[in-house]
């Protein structure tokens, strides 16, 4: 199940997925500025607007009672250790039997609703997380600063052999 992060404004403003009834992997940079008493989660949401009641009968909002970071977590340089489980306030309450479906992975062609996805993508990502960062990009050009959707984004993947990664990696690693 993928979870929406969200603040104290109720503004979402990172992803994670339920591993566990009470765990969600997530970010560690998603807490480089909160803790966890700062956010909560979002269950079964597909529109973060509609946290009063949500149009799905498993919509729920849980409180995060603890964030637990990669012990070696580098916010300042690498990103290094860049994950973080977050232990639930209590167990996520309706199973929808997605559970089983929680981590994204390469699939059989279709996504976890079993929709077709488009040739040639064969993985999925999906989340809240920024659409768009001035730290990364420059400046926003309607000058808003990072700018998180409301809705739930969904981005089609070609996985790529874990060979051709390690290969691409020894050359691009010693330039950062």
């Amino acid at each position: 199940i993928v979870v929406g992060l969200i603040r104290a404004d109720d503004q979402s403003y990172c992803t994670g997925s339920v591993i566990a009834r009470q765990w969600v992997l997530t970010a560690a940079h998603c807490f480089d500025d909160y803790t966890a008493a700062d956010v909560r989660i979002a269950v079964n949401y597909h529109d973060v607007t509609d946290l009063d009641g949500g149009t799905h009968e498993c919509a729920e909002t849980i409180d995060v009672a603890e964030v637990v970071e990669h012990p070696r977590y580098d916010e300042d340089s690498t990103m290094n250790g860049d994950i973080a489980l977050l232990r639930l306030a209590h167990p996520v309450t309706c199973d929808t039997g997605r559970l089983e479906r929680a981590v994204v992975a390469l699939s059989d062609g279709h996504d976890a609703d079993g929709h077709a996805m488009p040739t040639p993508y064969d993985a999925f990502v999906s989340g809240w997380g920024a659409l768009y960062d001035p730290n990364v990009h420059g400046s926003n050009p309607d000058g808003s600063g990072v700018l998180y959707p409301h809705q739930l984004q969904i981005g089609y993947l070609q996985s790529v052999y874990f060979g051709s990664c390690a290969v691409g990696l020894a050359v691009v690693l010693p330039l950062l």
